[in-house]
């Protein structure tokens, strides 16, 4: 809790600050603390005038007092507008970072969990085209296999069952994937993979345009200043990096096939045979760019994503606002806030 000399000093300086300032540093005071949780515990357990966001409210009424302070009809007139103004204003900038925090936090909770699936899922596609691979490999050699013992042909032809379940599951283009429509054109058949690629870039092109959004923000709004809750940006943090992770994952195991696959062309070169395909042609054109990705995200999307979020929150500002003489505007963010800490008084 803060002395009386100290509270003096500190509202002299606040009541020099803009609105913009003033958010900016309740921005930096919120991430003072390693938690949403935590933040509001401390604001709360603090006098109602200590409160970071009950303090600004005053600030800017006195400085409509100061600039205005005749009791002359137009005097007053010309102070409540400003005092209007300001606290319009600053109430717009804390709707927008409450706004934005609740929907990174809301947003990256599912995203988080889905990277996560799709890694798994990543994995899951993984071996089975490894099987198939392999099984497509040892089948030939296996039905060349000759034995004149009745056992030993039976578990012969029961691993030729066995390989058969696999030598279809690989994600390499045969043949039989591509369709002769009526047009005379090839139709591809989109393998697991290929949708796991399509969808996997829908997801990452989704957090990084929320990422982009929020850097717009904080660079046109609070002068470069992050406004992120700590936790909520580490969730961000995380949920970009399980991506990053399955796009590597991906982007490793579609080289190592590629080479597997130019062992395999260079063989039936050698062999005078007709190669199955061109080596790495396929796995090149699933490979993923995440840093192009990302900016597409940011160049298209990011924009009006930020755009929406401040008109939500001036459009709420406006609606919302209440007439700083009546202390209702601060009463209703401290009732907010002590309801959420759970706080009894």
């Amino acid at each position: 809790m803060l002395t009386f000399a100290q509270q003096k000093r500190l509202d002299k300086l606040e009541g020099q600050l803009t609105p913009k300032e003033l958010a900016i540093k309740l921005a930096d005071d919120m991430r003072k603390h390693s938690s949403a949780n935590e933040f509001i515990k401390a604001v709360a357990n603090r006098t109602y005038r200590e409160a970071p966001f009950i303090r600004p409210f005053s600030a800017l009424a006195e400085q409509a007092e100061v600039l205005y302070a005749g009791e002359d009809p137009d005097e007053i007139r010309a102070r409540n507008k400003l005092s209007h103004k300001l606290h319009t204003e600053f109430h717009a900038l804390l709707g927008l970072i409450s706004k934005i925090n609740e929907t990174i936090a809301n947003k990256m909770e599912v995203a988080g969990l889905k990277a996560a699936l799709e890694l798994s899922t990543l994995e899951t596609l993984i071996l089975q085209d490894t099987l198939g691979w392999i099984a497509s490999q040892v089948a030939p050699w296996v039905k060349e296999y000759k034995t004149a013992d009745a056992d030993e042909e039976e578990e012969r032809q029961v691993v030729l069952k066995e390989l058969a379940g696999y030598v279809n599951v690989s994600f390499a283009e045969r043949p039989s994937d591509s369709l002769p429509p009526e047009t005379g054109d090839r139709l591809s058949v989109r393998s697991l993979l290929e949708h796991w690629v399509s969808h996997a870039t829908k997801l990452i092109a989704d957090v990084f345009a929320h990422k982009a959004a929020i850097q717009v923000v904080e660079e046109t709004y609070f002068d470069g200043h992050p406004i992120l809750f700590r936790d909520v940006e580490a969730t961000l943090t995380d949920t970009i990096k399980t991506i990053e992770e399955a796009v590597a994952t991906l982007n490793d195991y579609l080289k190592t096939r590629a080479d597997l696959l130019k062992l395999e062309w260079d063989h039936e070169a050698r062999e005078d045979r007709i190669a199955s395909a061109v080596p790495g042609e396929w796995e090149g054109q699933l490979a993923m760019d995440i840093g192009a990705i990302q900016n597409q995200a940011g160049k298209h999307l990011a924009g009006d994503i930020a755009s929406r979020w401040v008109n939500d929150a001036r459009d709420d500002a406006m609606q919302q606002a209440l007439d700083p003489k009546t202390g209702e505007a601060q009463a209703f963010y401290w009732r907010r806030l002590q309801e959420a800490a759970r706080v009894k008084r």
